[in-house]
């Protein structure tokens, strides 16, 4: 769980959290039009422009970004939104002389464009839990970031509609019950765990340790919950 930053002292920052953040949050289709542009400024022959045109977008958006990676605010990409205007004003500099764009440039970006529309829909209507494709299972998010990546209380009612629906399945908001049953008596087949109570940081890292160990969800409800099979067999033993 290192990306998480657990250790056997409970939560810890790490310096990379945004940098980690901006290539998992980010969509794919952003990212590599804001590399279109870093390109097209990298070869641009007047690069004395770049203190008239662009540096009041970059400056600013590195500076927001080195000061909140070293302080104490990592709870969520939410804190480097400002960045984004900028970011995009910035993207636009690759496509500023379409006079001149090969076919197979603007064939490229029109892809890039219908992918970022196809990759946000996706995720209709969860989009604070939004990850991009390098996140392979959804269900796996909480092992890269979790807080208000994942959960901000805003999916209440589909944990509610997804327990009316199961009634089978326990909501757990602690392991304590798990680990004083014995391995015979008969378990719920299903519970569901809030994902910032699964990693520790609604709660104590320790309370949900030995599932994420040792499980993974098998389903998800709104990316915020996930949803675990318990078998007799998998309760560790006393």
């Amino acid at each position: 769980m290192g990306r998480l930053g657990i250790d056997d002292n409970g939560l810890k920052g790490f310096k990379e959290y945004y940098i980690v953040a901006f290539i998992y949050k980010v969509p794919i289709a952003s990212q590599l039009l804001l590399l279109i542009g870093i390109i097209s400024l990298i070869r641009c022959r007047y690069r004395v422009n770049f203190w008239q045109n662009e540096a009041f977008l970059i400056v600013p958006s590195l500076l927001f970004t080195i000061f909140f990676s070293f302080s104490t605010t990592q709870l969520g990409i939410r804190y480097i939104l400002m960045i984004f205007p900028f970011l995009f004003v910035f993207s636009s500099r690759g496509l500023r002389s379409s006079s001149v764009l090969t076919v197979q440039h603007r064939i490229f970006v029109t892809f890039l464009v219908t992918y970022l529309l196809i990759s946000n829909l996706s995720y209709f209507p969860h989009y604070l839990s939004y990850f991009n494709e390098l996140l392979i299972d959804r269900k796996m998010g909480y092992t890269i970031l979790a807080d208000s990546n994942l959960d901000w209380g805003q999916n209440r009612n589909y944990l509610e509609h997804y327990l009316t629906k199961n009634p089978e399945t326990i909501y757990a908001r602690s392991s304590t019950w798990l680990l004083n049953n014995p391995p015979e008596t008969k378990l719920p087949t299903k519970i569901v765990i809030s994902a910032n109570r699964l990693v520790g940081i609604a709660g104590d890292p320790k309370t949900y340790q030995w599932i994420r160990d040792n499980l993974k969800p098998v389903d998800h409800v709104a990316y915020s919950y996930l949803v675990f099979k318990i078998q007799p067999q998998d309760l560790p033993r006393k």
